[in-house]
């Protein structure tokens, strides 16, 4: 509840923080609560692959994959998707942040919902980026050493 409280008053470094020590016990709250706690979240993480420093800040602590069990309510999910294609439109050449950062998005998702993620990518962004990035991504020589 003190995420909730951060989320109504405080900074969204605040709020980055708790989340990155409380994500975990997100299923003792009522739905209500995850869905407001993911909404500010996911928009903050939207926001990030804007800028890679706090993206690599994200992926570090590994906040880009705790979604995939919580997809409960259609804004959530509409997030979600924004998010995913945020990371795509913002990667720049095989820079392999945004590539860790949609590996951990995309595996926190059920297998079978993987390709209709991709497939909502594709339609949804710049089509030479998208297959740009999903022609390197697949390549898998993206990892810095």
């Amino acid at each position: 509840m003190r995420l909730i409280h951060k989320i109504e008053t405080g900074e969204k470094w605040e709020v980055m923080s708790y989340f990155y020590l409380l994500y975990e016990d997100l299923n003792y709250l009522e739905d209500s609560n995850i869905d407001i706690i993911l909404l500010y979240v996911i928009n903050a993480l939207s926001e990030a692959t804007n800028n890679k420093k706090e993206t690599e800040t994200y992926v570090n602590q590994q906040l880009f994959s705790v979604f995939g069990t919580h997809l409960n309510s259609d804004e959530v999910k509409k997030e979600f998707l924004k998010l995913a294609c945020n990371i795509v439109s913002n990667y720049s050449k095989k820079d392999y942040l945004y590539f860790m950062a949609y590996d951990q998005l995309i595996n926190s998702i059920y297998s079978n919902k993987k390709e209709k993620v991709k497939e909502y990518i594709l339609k949804n962004t710049n089509s030479y980026i998208g297959k740009k990035f999903y022609e390197y991504y697949n390549d898998g020589n993206y990892l810095p050493f």
